[in-house]
């Protein structure tokens, strides 16, 4: 949809809105996910006001059968990042899409990559993803960049690319990935035995000659140290130097924080077995609960959250049959590691000192605000807060909240 205001000044929606376009999913999980306009491109450039908008598969590609190619078909929206023209007054050369709403990025030195490949769909900028939750630019370097929530194993940073095909659901992190059959939502390492990674690793298309192969992320971490990935960006602000360059994000459940240098994120170039190494950023806090009197000390974020929950009356949540505890002491659903399974942590899922998490999640998101500062949103406790200082920078990075 967009929206249009008549007075942007005041709390009241006044204005219109018209449907841009409307995507059909076969399934009701991760579905239309963000969206986005190149920061560099300026009036009169080919890609000004061009929107960016990322889609999930819809659940579809991790199941076998009709949908489950729908992320490597050119023919079908699901799984893919899209790029438009909202605005009809500009590019006026460009294709109109079939509703006739927004045009379609099709002339000029930088059109859509298959606007001339016969059956597909002329939105499509890069395809082969399942759930590319979040999107971010950063200026200085041009590189446009995906957070990509992955099935079972891996977590991915993509760094987006022009036509790219980013494997899913044919691929995962770095591993081949089945869907069907006895190794059904399991990666080459976990099936049994071990599969051989396909050689050559390539796809096949339909509609582009010859053989395809995959994008690999430009940063990933496994389920043995998180969930769920968050958002993220690159860090240029003022009060962490120490921090500039570098790419942050977070895991939703566990409300880790990781960082990545952006040159090496670059570097990788897509290959596979090439990502960039990633760093945890552990959080100093002072926290209003202490009984220390405001001194701060490390703390996991989850457990930051999980305080603050409990003391705005929030209520432990059951957990499936089984499981032990039998409440998890934050809300929502959570396959690792929180949730019905909190009594099953891997070791990269806890404290150095082995301590468990306690179920649910923290629901983190990183965010960077008007100042190029940091920011912490968590939904579970319902709280921002500000990263302003790294308290060491040798080893693992802390930062102070």
């Amino acid at each position: 949809m967009e929206w249009t205001d008549k007075n942007i000044r005041d709390s009241k929606f006044e204005g219109t809105a018209r449907e841009l376009l409307r995507v059909g999913f076969s399934f009701t999980r991760h579905q239309m996910d963000d969206l986005l306009f190149d920061p560099l491109a300026q009036p009169g450039s080919s890609d000004y006001r061009n929107l960016y908008i990322s889609l999930g598969d819809g659940g579809g590609g991790e199941v076998a059968g009709v949908t489950h190619s729908f992320p490597q078909q050119l023919n079908a929206l699901p799984g893919k990042i899209l790029r438009i023209t909202p605005d009809l007054s500009l590019h006026q050369g460009d294709m109109l899409s079939s509703n006739g709403r927004y045009r379609i990025p099709s002339t000029g030195p930088d059109p859509n990559p298959f606007v001339a490949v016969s059956g597909a769909r002329p939105e499509i900028f890069a395809y082969g993803l399942r759930n590319p939750h979040r999107l971010s630019w950063d200026v200085p370097t041009n590189t446009f960049l995906a957070n990509e929530i992955g099935l079972h194993l891996w977590e991915e940073v993509d760094i987006i690319r022009k036509g790219a095909n980013y494997g899913y659901p044919e691929r995962e992190g770095n591993e081949q990935l089945f869907v069907g059959g006895p190794n059904n939502g399991k990666t080459g390492s976990q099936s049994s035995p071990p599969s051989a990674f396909p050689d050559p690793d390539v796809l096949t298309v339909e509609g582009i000659e010859g053989p395809v192969t995959p994008v690999y992320p430009a940063a990933v971490y496994s389920h043995l140290d998180g969930d769920a990935i968050g958002s993220g960006g690159v860090y240029r602000g003022k009060l962490m130097p120490q921090l500039v360059g570098k790419y942050i994000f977070n895991d939703m459940t566990t409300g880790r924080l990781f960082y990545a240098d952006l040159k090496e994120m670059i570097a990788t170039h897509g290959q596979r077995n090439k990502q960039a190494p990633i760093h945890e950023l552990q959080v100093v806090y002072k926290s209003p609960y202490s009984a220390s009197g405001q001194v701060a000390v490390k703390r996991r974020m989850y457990d930051i959250v999980a305080d603050e929950y409990a003391h705005k009356e929030g209520k432990p949540e059951p957990k499936s049959a089984g499981s032990s505890p039998k409440l998890a002491v934050l809300p929502g659903f959570a396959m690792n590691p929180g949730g019905w399974q909190a009594e099953t942590f891997v070791p990269g899922t806890q404290n150095a000192d082995g301590a468990p998490y306690g179920g649910g999640r923290a629901d983190v998101r990183v965010v960077f605000g008007g100042d190029g500062e940091i920011y912490v949103l968590s939904k579970s406790d319902g709280m921002i807060r500000k990263m302003v200082s790294v308290v060491s920078a040798s080893g693992a990075s802390q930062a102070q909240k």
